[in-house]
């Protein structure tokens, strides 16, 4: 029987598939060793190619179908590749890339929002630091994104996101993220785990006293925008650009905005915004559903900081530029109204009115009357009646400004140790139970310190009367018997040191010899 010789190859026998233009390029079939393989006749199949594996690596699978679970359980060979294939479903592709906005400082900090964000340590998250204008850099931000590997060192937060771009791997981390702006400025932050954050935050046990304080009086029903008390509302702009960022079904609440607001109107517990923002980058990575990439200019900051994005790189410009958050910006939209006079910011929302003292207002002339106060109030628990102004750095909740007295349980979850959340079950209820001991005890001396010094005037009285009844007794009993009255001269302290020589003979000079006391 002839032989015929033939390369592999290019002959019709069945090759292996290629699976995507990102595989690894197949090695030519039909060749061992640098040698041509031989068949014995047309209809023998063709033998496959036996190419020893290179060292440390190996041949990735098919490319997956993307269709549910996390992307982290897909091959890392085609992570990357099926996070652009998601980006890819967004009909406009800049509409995916949530760019933070600056919060103008001057409007909102009369109604207290900007102190509500400075209690929690992230006045930061009010700025931008990308020093753009109107450019995204879409190319090198999904590149980054798509590439990511979570690092966490056994604690939250140890948390590192490494990406790489153009081959140069960025790593965000606390101490990357501190380096771009002072994000968590107090101390003694929480970390709580990504199914406390974003799936069952609905378990938390104080979750109907977060919705009590957010929503108004009976509409907690279907959790609308249009029900939220006004500081919760002008909050909820903010939180859902810069915070938990989101870009559809902005008209209602979803239940991860809950805590948060309801922490940034108590001022407490303070969850870190590092960790929060790494949370945020990371679950819109890794579900399917998740279709943005959050932060953006943050990311973009920190890209420029590593120098992977320079004057070459490639960006997309925004027809209006990177907006603001105003008071103006709110008006006519979410059904809020906004006036600015000469003296006040004015919101209304649904019949409800809320002013507050501009910044830059003038004083009142001598005789000049103030404009006339609102007719209705979102402070406290005249909601809806009568009119209060917010004054400047006053508390959003109370019309004096005076917080109320902290509750036990609420210190207890405040003064959590940065590490509490990683430690067994037992060390939490022991760490918690000793806390609120501590606390309760020290309440109980202050107040029995208080008692004290309410009654410190009286009971100095009562010892005064006590001598002045005791000296008139005495006083009385000798001039009964006939002896002239006499007082106490002042005690002498027999361990007293003598005088200074020559002290005696002066006083005698100078007032004549010792005289007995005499009334």
């Amino acid at each position: 029987m002839a032989k015929s010789k033939e390369v592999a190859g290019k002959s019709k026998g069945k090759g292996v598939a290629s699976s995507s233009s990102k595989s690894l390029k197949a090695k030519p079939r039909g060749t061992k060793q640098g040698k041509l393989i031989l068949r014995d006749g047309p209809n023998e199949p063709m033998p496959q190619a036996q190419v020893p594996p290179q060292q440390g690596r190996e041949e990735p699978p098919l490319k997956p179908d993307w269709k549910g679970g996390l992307l982290t359980n897909i091959h890392e060979y085609w992570q990357a590749e099926c996070f652009d294939d998601k980006m890819d479903k967004i009909g406009v592709r800049k509409d995916g890339f949530m760019c933070e906005k600056e919060v103008d400082i001057d409007h909102f900090r009369p109604f207290g929002i900007v102190k509500k964000f400075e209690e929690l340590g992230w006045e930061a998250a009010l700025k931008c630091y990308d020093g753009e204008k109107n450019k995204v850099y879409l190319d090198a931000i999904q590149e980054w994104v798509g590439n990511l590997i979570l690092g966490s060192e056994n604690h939250p937060r140890n948390m590192t996101l490494t990406g790489s771009v153009g081959g140069v791997d960025v790593v965000m981390s606390a101490e990357t993220l501190g380096e771009i702006a002072n994000f968590d400025s107090k101390k003694q932050y929480t970390y709580p785990s990504e199914n406390l954050l974003y799936d069952n935050t609905d378990k938390n046990p104080k979750w109907e006293a977060m919705v009590k304080e957010l929503f108004l009086e009976g509409k907690v029903a279907g959790m609308k925008r249009e029900n939220l008390k006004l500081p919760a509302r002008l909050l909820l702009s903010i939180v859902q650009q810069n915070v938990l960022p989101r870009r559809s079904d902005r008209s209602n609440l979803r239940k991860p905005d809950v805590p948060i607001l309801y922490y940034l109107l108590k001022g407490k517990p303070r969850i870190s915004y590092k960790y929060l923002v790494m949370m945020n980058i990371w679950t819109s990575r890794n579900k399917l559903d998740k279709i943005l990439i959050p932060h953006c200019r943050l990311i973009t900051a920190l890209l420029k900081k590593r120098g992977v994005i320079n004057e070459t790189s490639t960006f997309i410009k925004l027809p209006k530029g990177h907006t603001t958050f105003t008071l103006d910006g709110f008006n006519n939209q979410n059904g809020l109204e906004y006036v600015r006079t000469e003296r006040y910011h004015k919101l209304k929302a649904s019949g409800r009115k809320w002013r507050a003292l501009r910044t830059d207002a003038r004083m009142l002339l001598p005789g000049e009357e103030d404009e006339l106060e609102s007719d209705d109030s979102v402070m406290g628990d005249s909601d809806g009646e009568d009119a209060e102004d917010v004054a400047i750095g006053f508390d959003v909740g109370t019309s004096s400004g005076v917080p109320d007295v902290e509750d036990v349980n609420e210190f207890v979850e405040r003064e959590m140790h940065e590490d509490w959340s990683s430690w067994p079950d037992f060390a939490q209820v022991l760490y918690d139970k000793l806390t609120r001991l501590g606390e309760q005890q020290k309440r109980v001396r202050h107040r029995n310190e208080l008692w004290h010094q309410v009654h410190a005037y009286n009971e100095q009285k009562e010892i005064n009367d006590r001598y002045l009844d005791d000296k008139r007794r005495r006083l009385n009993g000798d001039a009964s018997v006939g002896e002239p009255p006499l007082h106490h001269s002042a005690w002498l302290d027999p361990e007293q040191d003598a005088p200074p020589e020559g002290y005696l003979d002066m006083m005698k000079e100078v007032f004549g010899d010792p005289k007995p006391p005499h009334h």
